[in-house]
């Protein structure tokens, strides 16, 4: 399989671990959170892998192209539809989630409707890449920045400060 469809993975896994993956632990860790976070792993690397094996029968075409293909126009059409609309809010919500964290953490003096715009532009810039171009440079990300991030953790988890031993509370999103 090709090595960018795990990038992709390893980004989006990334993505949802810094949004509000800490507000939702601490919430319901009392709920069986850590036992669903098991389980969606489970399940959601078996959907992964229905969804890739299948895709990797028809090579060349999307799902439009397949659903233009194989089904009539009333079911195509609405189906396309409800997944743009599913698309755009989830991309809304990171956007908002980060545009957030960035606010808080990194730049609390500039106003939210400026970090929102640069997102936006570096969004609009990603969207006229090609897609190549938007796949190299995903995976140069990955490549310069695991490793620091590796490090931050390593650093962050042997320090003194890690062992406390009265609970602390904090809430990202």
């Amino acid at each position: 399989m090709n090595q960018y469809f795990y990038y992709l993975i390893i980004v989006n896994m990334v993505a949802n671990i810094v949004a509000c993956v800490p507000k939702i632990l601490l919430e319901a860790r009392t709920k069986g959170a850590i036992v669903s976070m098991i389980l969606a792993l489970i399940m959601g690397s078996i959907v992964t892998y229905i969804i890739a094996y299948f895709f990797n029968k028809f090579p060349g075409k999307g799902l439009p192209e397949l659903l233009k293909e194989y089904t009539s126009k009333w079911i195509a059409i609405p189906l396309l539809m409800l997944l743009t609309v599913g698309w755009f809010s989830a991309g809304l919500t990171t956007l908002i989630n980060y545009s957030f964290l960035l606010k808080r953490f990194l730049t609390p003096d500039m106003p939210l409707q400026w970090i929102i715009s640069i997102f936006l532009c570096f969004i609009s810039f990603g969207i006229l890449m090609s897609s190549k171009s938007v796949l190299y440079t995903v995976e140069a990300v990955l490549v310069f920045n695991i490793p620091l991030v590796v490090l931050i953790m390593t650093k962050a988890y042997t320090s003194e400060g890690m062992e406390r031993t009265e609970p602390y509370v904090l809430s990202i999103c």
